[in-house]
């Protein structure tokens, strides 16, 4: 006993220091992000009201409106604007503090719900998230904006699932799940409509109590009406946003055709994890052959399609049939889940909960990506995000209660997150530095009268969601009385100081 007691005590304090590093890492990881994009566009704006604030209708003169969202993302608008305030008002340190709780918090939720309790376990969660490829580092979780859009709304999902798992008095926490499913609606679109599936997955999901499941579904679906009612979205369907219009019905699918494709490329990793999950526990319930069938469908699949991408291959019918066996393998596997026991039994029952949940989960990951065909270059890595975070879940629903409970895959996760955040950090390091060397010369160029003046790109452009020869995001800081009455060219990192 005492043993144990000192086996504990030895995990606990590697764990606690392990994490006080990490904190400390992504607290530095995020103060080293550039603004980009619509923060440094909202520098230039006027925000005299909530409604401008919420980007319904900016106080801005026409050629200043650059990037003006046609959409109804009112929470998503709102605190992208609040953040982006924060960087240029003097808050950077607390904007830094935020959003490296924020990276926390979703850590600790996703592993709860998919857990069941607050451990160690969670450590997994975080390396699953912190340790994404590098597009999602440029799209989200460095650019402020796209952070409280994606992030912010996973947070509240999660929280409001917890809260239907307790017992106990419902006066609060029913208006409590209410609120937090209805606010997790006004952010981002393709989550809206994946969690609208979700509302009606709900409804029969033995997972909760009846009052519960009613309570989210209708804050699920109330959140998305209050959205989706927007008149903002006439101009996207007429094709008068710039960001997105949707497409000719022809063109439908071969847009899914690329998202499959792109799918298979940035989702590999977890995939091929997946599948070696529902390999171990189909083969230990006894499903030898359903085990064998499921991994070489998913494995195969994937790799057929990873090969095809690097081959230049670009047909959307072959990545729409290796997608088809993809899912066919999971949903196989899914629904083999778990030992057999017999009809009315509370085995057999717990078990089918917990097929439901996992179906639920798959489910909803893919719808994330469908609503996006209809839309006209929506392709960016922010947008595979949520399906992201869902496959992350169903994978930690797959693995072994032994493993995720045990000491060794925790702290090897915690391992894992430090050295990739501590991989990071001289990247983004460099991106900051060049970056305000950079704005420091086009400004004292500016304070001269020049009209013209050519900047460096960040080192490392491809951690960055808005490096590219044409950018224009800068002219919003770098002017002599208005924005953009200074031309700005850039050119490579290596060819400016070369």
């Amino acid at each position: 006993m005492e043993k144990k007691s000192a086996k504990n005590l030895i995990v606990f304090s590697v764990c606690a220091v392990m994490l006080v590093v990490l904190t400390a890492g992504l607290y530095f990881l995020n103060s080293f992000y550039v603004p980009e994009c619509d923060e440094l566009y909202f520098t230039a704006w006027r925000f005299d009201s909530v409604g401008d604030m919420l980007l319904s209708k900016p106080d801005a003169s026409p050629e200043y409106v650059i990037g003006l969202m046609h959409n109804g993302r009112l929470l998503g608008n709102l605190f992208g604007v609040l953040e982006s305030r924060m960087y240029f008002g003097g808050y950077e340190i607390l904007r830094s503090i935020l959003f490296t709780a924020g990276i926390m918090i979703l850590s600790l939720l996703a592993g709860r719900f998919a857990f069941g309790k607050y451990s160690k376990s969670v450590f997994i969660a975080a390396a699953l998230l912190i340790c994404m490829p590098k597009g999602f580092y440029a799209n989200v979780w460095s650019w402020g904006v796209s952070y409280v859009n994606f992030v912010l709304p996973s947070i509240g999902l999660f929280a409001a699932f917890i809260l239907m798992e307790k017992s106990g008095k419902r006066s609060l926490r029913l208006p409590a799940i209410f609120l937090l499913a209805f606010t997790s609606q006004l952010y981002v679109e393709n989550l809206t409509i994946a969690l609208c599936l979700w509302a009606a997955l709900l409804l029969f999901d033995g997972n909760y109590k009846k009052p519960e499941r009613i309570t989210a579904s209708g804050g699920f679906i109330s959140g998305a009406a209050a959205m989706f009612l927007s008149p903002e979205y006439k101009t996207v369907a007429a094709g008068g946003s710039i960001h997105s219009a949707v497409s000719e019905p022809y063109a439908v699918f071969e847009n899914l055709g690329e998202l499959f494709r792109l799918a298979f490329v940035r989702y590999a990793a977890l995939l091929i994890l997946t599948a070696a999950a529902l390999l171990f526990s189909l083969w230990k319930s006894g499903r030898k052959a359903t085990a064998a069938a499921v991994f070489i469908m998913m494995t195969g699949s994937t790799a057929a399609a990873l090969f095809l991408k690097k081959g230049g291959v670009t047909a959307p019918l072959t990545y729409a049939i290796l997608f088809a066996i993809l899912s066919a393998g999971m949903v196989t596997g899914c629904l083999s889940y778990g030992d057999k026991f017999k009809k009315g039994t509370k085995q057999r029952e717990e078990v089918n909960r917990k097929r439901y949940r996992l179906i639920s989960v798959l489910a909803v990951a893919a719808a994330t990506l469908l609503p996006l065909a209809v839309l006209e270059n929506e392709t960016s890595f922010r947008l595979f995000f949520p399906g992201y975070v869902f496959l992350g879940v169903l994978l930690m629903l797959l693995l072994p209660d032994k493993l995720a409970s045990g000491s060794i895959l925790p702290i090897l996760s915690l391992a894992l997150c430090i050295a990739y955040v501590s991989f990071l950090l001289p990247i983004y390091r460099d991106n900051h530095k060049a970056d305000e060397e950079r704005i420091s010369i086009g400004l004292e160029a500016a304070s001269k009268g020049e009209n013209e003046v050519t900047l460096p790109l960040l080192p490392h452009s491809d951690y960055a969601t808005n490096e590219y020869i044409g950018k224009g995001d800068l002219s919003f800081i770098v002017y002599k009385n208005e924005p953009f009455d200074v031309k700005l060219d850039f050119v490579p990192y290596e060819e400016y100081y070369q």
